[in-house]
């Protein structure tokens, strides 16, 4: 079994065909995932990752048919509202990309709003 694994996720690395979601309710079910996204292509798999508890994590793999039908969910999905929440998609770059490491990590490709400051904070003065 470990060797098949090991040659389909090789396989699949090379396909761009996997969108990442997150910021979805943690009771989103895979099927409701599925469903939305089927708007723009057929998906071939939902995976939601949990923990140990069974707890969902916050985050699912689309994978869809074609890569054409992710270039059009990230273009059109991100940003919409599912289940009363608004949903951040993006294409799955941890097996595609070289070196890639996600935003909240500090990744190369980091787009933080506010540059960190290796400078110390000026003392406050006290009150009178």
């Amino acid at each position: 079994m470990g060797s098949t694994f090991k040659k389909r996720v090789a396989q699949d690395a090379r396909r761009v065909q996997h969108a990442f979601c997150e910021r979805f309710s943690r009771d989103t079910l895979p099927a409701r995932l599925q469903a939305e996204f089927e708007n723009y292509g057929p998906v071939v798999n939902v995976i939601i990752p949990r923990d140990h508890g069974g707890v969902p994590r916050g985050y699912a793999f689309v994978e869809f048919e074609h890569e054409a039908d992710l270039k059009v969910a990230y273009k059109e999905a991100r940003g919409r509202k599912l289940d009363g929440r608004r949903i951040l998609v993006d294409v799955e770059r941890g097996r595609t990309v070289k070196n890639w490491r996600p935003n909240r990590l500090d990744g190369p490709n980091n787009s933080c709003k506010y540059p960190k400051t290796t400078s110390q904070p000026t003392p406050r003065t006290p009150r009178k």
